[in-house]
């Protein structure tokens, strides 16, 4: 019993440190003084570990099956809630995605699987804003998921694509809020 609540104070302190790194990143972000097209860039995206050789889900759907490695594709922000410019928290709508997601009959693979968590924005704003946004989103699914299932945060990996990779035209704000996402993709455990 003494041993988990090392391990319990100890994953407090990892995830309030995370926060506040993340909140002292967000309040940088908070002093641009409005959007600003970025420009077209061809560097690799902000990683906190290579996102792998996977592609990028379609978006028509809120979960789609992929047929390399069995993966599951989730995508936060494609219908009905959306992340609004340079918003990084989640939505009820989103959480209830998830929640669903990871509630299905195969539930149990999925939770003892790997995550590779993508964070997406629009074109508006610079590419270091984008990045960081971008990171944040995916960071805040990281945290659910790390809070409400109990999923190591070494069985997820986190990635920001900012700008770079739009499902939609960035030239409608449409196409900008369908850009404004995260993809959550989850490589069930094979027993």
């Amino acid at each position: 019993m003494r041993t988990s609540f090392i391990v319990g104070i100890f994953g407090l302190a990892v995830t309030v440190a995370g926060f506040t790194e993340w909140a002292s990143r967000r309040a940088v972000d908070t002093s641009i003084k409005g959007p600003q097209h970025a420009a077209a860039s061809a560097s690799a995206p902000t990683t906190e570990v290579p996102p792998g050789p996977m592609t990028a889900p379609p978006v028509t759907s809120a979960v789609t099956e992929v047929t390399d490695n069995d993966a599951r594709v989730l995508v936060l922000g494609d219908t009905g809630s959306v992340f609004r410019l340079n918003a990084v928290t989640l939505s009820d709508e989103m959480v209830a995605k998830i929640d669903e997601l990871l509630a299905g009959p195969d539930a149990g693979d999925l939770l003892c699987g790997h995550f590779v968590i993508e964070g997406h924005t629009d074109s508006l704003g610079t590419k270091e804003t984008n990045d960081k946004v971008g990171f944040a989103r995916a960071f805040a699914v990281r945290a659910y998921l790390s809070q409400r299932y109990e999923i190591p945060r070494e069985a997820m990996k986190i990635v920001s694509y900012g700008s770079e990779r739009p499902v939609a035209d960035n030239g409608t704000p449409e196409g900008r809020a369908l850009n404004r996402r995260v993809v959550i993709k989850v490589m069930p455990d094979s027993h």
